[in-house]
């Protein structure tokens, strides 16, 4: 069969394998996305399933779009009524369609984080007892983690280091955002949870519907999309994960790697299928990959191989200082390019966002033009937000976030007191915002200006409403800007900044265009939905530049050449508050590993800032030193690097009456104290051991009259 034809032996026995439970281990590179929309191909052509039988789970918009368009290639077919999508656009539909049953209305807004904020800052002026001891992001980070792990609300803040009570909170901002007709991202999958556990009617209409269950990235699940995904598999029994629990990386926000490792028994009866065959790196950068994961015991085990040859061994290049490091880069990316490797194949991955500073100076001194991944998205620029805020109000006339963002944007004179007599109105009069601003009375002690201008607002947004009940979804958006004079409002400013905002609003009509264009049946509902939903990496496009970004952006992306840039304990693995989840840092230095295809540069400084001492990051104790190049210092120029085929390892000095140390090592010195040997070399026949020392950073010195002893503890 063709469909079958281009898999290997196990990416095969993962798709015929139709009924049960199929683990799917999928190593870095092994070709998961294959296995999965070959796997549902396979369930259509064979007439296993109708497409409205299987629910096909990402975790973002853009991995979904690319599975269901290389299905329908695969097929040569319309897929239009499969469910293919993330956790929180495919569970908003239930609670689009059954919200009724729990207190919502179908067009309930979706409030991202900086939404969430402004709902906290009024639930903690509501409760001023609770001010002393938190702010609003970190109040919204306690609820936010008590959703995704199904923690009750009844649990106290004490548990959380705080003298508050959670309960209290929690109950706060549930009632708030509910006056708003809202939900959080966490809502999205916990209302459908709660329709299905207190509803058996609603469970059993996507237990009956959804014969076939698949789940990509499986390993970044967190409690409740499991529990999500056990009510559906209830009846038909049949599902498929996809995932790799060495680049379980996020549990930081709420990811369980129990999910995956626990897998076998909470699907009991099915199979494990092992994808270990690697189709991107090179031998060399797979085994450096594999010497450090193989330290985590949380695992289920598997090893990667390739027949791709290295041409070069993975580099470590160690530097004095952060500065050093980004020149080393810098020059190293300089001469690459010279070589002929397209800059858009080169990614410098990092712990902290903090890092990108030095790493950015020394590439504008080289002329290297560069682009950071992960940083302020379109639809997360302030105008965008702004335009944004009009379309949901316009849907949502309880969206108080919404109201509250735009009353006096562009400015029209309502200034915070007069907003606060509105709420203070709405509050007696036990009206939303909306309905205050449109029966607002003498009563309400504004002054008659202040009514005024308000009156004026709310005819602005009625004639906006009549116009998105006749109008087309385009006509209203330039209506919006139009009538509140947002393109006026930046061009009268006259500066570039403001320019470009006019161009980010120019673009979001032709976006709106090209939506209105693709799908024809979609509403402004969707469209909403849909850009509220954008994650980090949906809106990144490839150029010719060299890619700066966090190793949590680069999860899922690959590039020819790849540097890792402070490797120093305590930046990575990052230990903050002398707290470290080791066995996540060193999944994440896996990730960032396995994003190599044919380079891989290491990198360390010994001194970066105050707190962090460079020594060097267990994780590069844990490669074997066969396994790399070492460049000690900036002055090793990557010209002086040969291809593997041709390398010639300076060989070891004649036998010598000095002590012999090798990289790794931890010594000590009479003057400098407790150390760890970087490197040794031989220069003018002498051996020159350079050494990291805590307090005092690298030092290079005559190993025959260093006075070195190696440390055995």
């Amino acid at each position: 069969m063709k469909l079958l034809d281009t898999l290997n032996p196990e990416q095969r026995e993962a798709v015929i394998r139709t009924d049960g439970s199929v683990l799917v281990l999928a190593g870095a590179g092994s070709g998961k996305t294959r296995v999965l929309t070959h796997k549902v191909a396979y369930l259509l052509q064979e007439g296993i399933a109708k497409p409205w039988e299987v629910l096909a789970v990402t975790f973002t918009n853009k991995a979904a779009g690319d599975m269901k368009s290389r299905i329908e290639r695969l097929l040569d077919s319309d897929l239009r009524n499969m469910w293919v999508g993330t956790f929180h656009s495919l569970f908003a539909r239930i609670v689009r369609r059954f919200g009724d049953r729990i207190g919502y209305s179908s067009n309930f807004a979706i409030y991202d984080r900086q939404d969430q904020h402004k709902v906290m800052k009024e639930v903690l002026n509501d409760i001023p007892a609770l001010a002393p001891f938190l702010n609003y992001k970190r109040a919204v980070g306690i609820i936010s983690s008590m959703k995704s792990r199904l923690r009750p609300p009844m649990e106290t803040g004490g548990q959380l280091g705080f003298k508050v009570d959670t309960a209290e909170l929690y109950q706060a901002y549930e009632r708030k955002m509910k006056g708003y007709n809202a939900l959080d991202f966490d809502d999205l999958l916990m209302k459908p949870l709660e329709l299905m556990q207190a509803h058996p009617d609603i469970a059993n209409i996507y237990r009956n519907r959804f014969r076939y269950i698949l789940v990509d990235e499986f390993q970044d699940t967190n409690i409740t999309q499991n529990e999500l995904l056990r009510i559906i598999y209830a009846k038909h029994k049949n599902i498929t994960v996809v995932g790799d629990d060495d680049q379980a990386i996020y549990g930081w926000r709420g990811a369980e790697l129990k999910n995956i490792l626990n897998f076998p028994r909470t699907y009991p009866g099915g199979i494990i299928v092992r994808l270990e065959r690697n189709y991107r790196s090179t031998n060399l950068i797979l085994q450096v990959a594999q010497a450090v994961i193989e330290n985590n015991l949380s695992r289920h085990g598997k090893t990667l191989w390739t027949d791709i040859e290295s041409r070069f061994k993975p580099v470590l290049i160690s530097s004095f200082d952060s500065r050093e490091e980004a020149v080393a880069i810098a020059s190293t990316i300089q001469d690459l390019t010279i070589d002929g490797v397209v800059r858009s194949s080169i990614a410098i991955l990092y712990r902290t966002n903090a890092q990108s500073r030095v790493l950015e100076n020394a590439l504008r001194e080289y002329n290297i033009p560069y682009t950071i991944v992960g940083g302020l998205k379109f639809y997360q620029r302030k105008e965008i937000k702004d335009l944004l805020a009009y379309l949901k109000l316009l849907v949502n006339p309880s969206d108080g976030v919404a109201l509250t963002r735009i009353i006096n944007f562009p400015p029209r004179g309502i200034g915070g007191k007069t907003i606060a007599g509105l709420m203070e109105y709405a509050s007696d009069n036990n009206l939303e915002l909306w309905e205050a601003l449109k029966s607002i009375d003498e009563s309400s002690e504004l002054k008659p200006a202040a009514q005024k201008k308000l009156e004026k607002f709310a005819e602005m947004i009625t004639a906006l409403k009549q116009k998105a009940e006749s109008g087309s979804f385009i006509d209203l958006v330039k209506a919006i800007i139009d009538k509140t004079g947002l393109i006026d409002h930046y061009t009268k400013e006259g500066d570039e900044e403001s320019f470009a905002r006019v161009d980010n609003l120019r673009e979001f009509i032709a976006a709106v265009e090209e939506y209105v264009k693709t799908y024809t049946e979609r509403t402004m509902d969707d469209f909403l939905q849909e850009v509220a939903l954008v994650s980090e990496t949906d809106e990144w496009e490839e150029g010719d530049v060299v890619s700066l970004m966090t190793l949590h952006s680069a999860k899922g992306l690959e590039f020819p050449v790849v540097f890792i840039s402070g490797l120093e304990e305590g930046l990575f693995p990052l230990i903050r508050e002398g707290e470290v989840d080791l066995e996540e840092e060193r999944r994440l230095f896996y990730v960032g590993v396995t994003r190599a295809m044919e380079r891989l540069f290491l990198s360390y400084a010994s001194w970066r800032r105050v707190g962090l001492d460079g020594m060097p990051s267990r994780f590069i104790d844990e490669i074997p030193d066969e396994m790399l190049d070492d460049w000690t210092g900036f002055r090793r120029h990557y010209s002086e690097s040969k291809p593997l085929d041709k390398y010639d390892r300076q060989p070891p000095p004649a036998q010598t009456s000095v002590q012999m140390f090798k990289r790794g090592d931890r010594v000590v010195h009479a003057k400098f104290g407790e150390g760890i040997v970087a490197s040794i070399e031989l220069r003018n026949n002498d051996e020159m051991v350079t050494v990291f020392f805590q307090g005092y950073g690298a030092k290079k010195l005559k190993l025959k009259l260093a006075g070195l002893k190696k440390l055995t503890v």
